[in-house]
C-alpha cells in the first residue's frame, strides 16, 4: 500500500481527529438520554426462595425489584434457551423459576437469555446482577448484561445442581409521565355565556327585564256633521 505524502497526510489526519471529536461529543449526548443498564453489585439480595431450588442440573431464578415498589406495575420478561422460549410477568419482589435438566442442556445448548420486554411507560431498567448458588456476589458466574437483559453461560455446576439467581432493578422516571396539554387541544371560550366566557369564569349576566310598553290608545271617534241637505248651513 502506498503511503500518503506529508502534504496530504496532515490535513487528512486533522479531519479525522475533528470527526472523531464530533462523534465522541454526540455519542456522549445520545448516551446520556437513555441510561445504560449496569451490572452492579447490589447492597443486598434476598435469600434464594425454596421454589427456586430443585433437584435438576440448573435452576434459573429471576426476582424483580421496582422503585417505587407500591405502584402495582407489572413487568414482562422473555426467557430463551435454544429453541425454547417462555414469557412471564412479575411485579415488585415477584419470583420466577425455570428448572433445566441435563437432557435440556444438551439439546438446547448452554446459553440462557433473559430480557425485559415492553416496559411500562416511565419505567427504566437500571441494573441486573446474577449470583450462583447463594447471595455471595464473589461466587464466579459467567453472565453478560445485554440490551434489556442478561446472557448466562451454564458451565458444569460442579455438583448435583446449581441455581442462578438474577435480580432486575427498575426505576420510575416520574418526569416522563408528566404530559402537559398540547396547544392544539385548547378549547375556545364559551361565547354563549356573554363576555365572561372571554375573560374567564365569572357571574352569569343578569336576565334583562321586560320593558313596559304604554297601553295602546284607541283613536278618537270622528263626529260627522248632520246631513240636512243644505250642507248643514241654515
Amino acid at each position: 500500500m502506498r503511503l500518503l505524502r506529508g502534504s496530504w497526510a496532515r490535513p487528512i489526519l486533522a479531519l479525522a481527529v475533528a470527526v472523531a471529536a464530533v462523534l465522541v461529543v454526540f455519542g456522549g449526548i445520545a448516551g446520556s438520554r437513555t441510561p445504560e443498564v449496569q451490572a452492579q453489585v447490589p447492597e443486598q439480595m434476598p435469600a434464594i426462595p425454596e421454589q427456586c431450588q430443585s433437584q435438576v442440573l440448573w435452576n434459573i431464578c429471576v426476582i424483580k425489584f421496582a422503585d417505587p415498589s407500591d405502584t402495582g406495575a407489572s413487568f414482562d420478561f422473555e426467557l430463551t434457551h435454544g429453541d425454547f422460549t417462555d414469557t412471564f410477568s412479575r411485579g415488585h419482589e415477584g419470583v420466577y423459576h425455570e428448572g433445566l435438566d441435563a437432557f435440556e442442556i444438551e439439546e438446547r445448548g448452554d446459553i440462557v437469555t433473559i430480557r425485559e420486554v415492553d416496559l411500562p411507560d416511565g419505567w427504566e431498567l437500571v441494573n441486573i446482577w446474577c449470583v450462583l448458588s447463594g447471595i455471595d456476589p464473589s461466587i464466579n458466574l459467567d453472565f453478560e448484561v445485554i440490551e434489556n437483559g442478561v446472557e448466562i453461560e451454564l458451565d458444569n455446576p460442579g455438583g448435583p445442581s446449581a441455581t442462578v439467581f438474577c435480580g432486575f432493578w427498575n426505576e420510575l422516571d416520574e418526569d416522563a409521565l408528566a404530559t402537559p396539554t398540547p396547544p392544539g387541544d385548547r378549547r375556545p371560550p364559551n361565547i354563549g355565556t356573554g363576555l365572561s366566557g372571554l375573560f374567564g369564569s365569572g357571574p352569569a349576566p343578569a336576565t334583562p327585564t321586560a320593558v313596559a310598553r304604554p297601553a295602546a290608545v284607541a283613536p278618537a271617534q270622528v263626529i260627522s256633521p248632520p246631513r240636512t241637505g243644505d250642507g248643514g248651513l241654515r
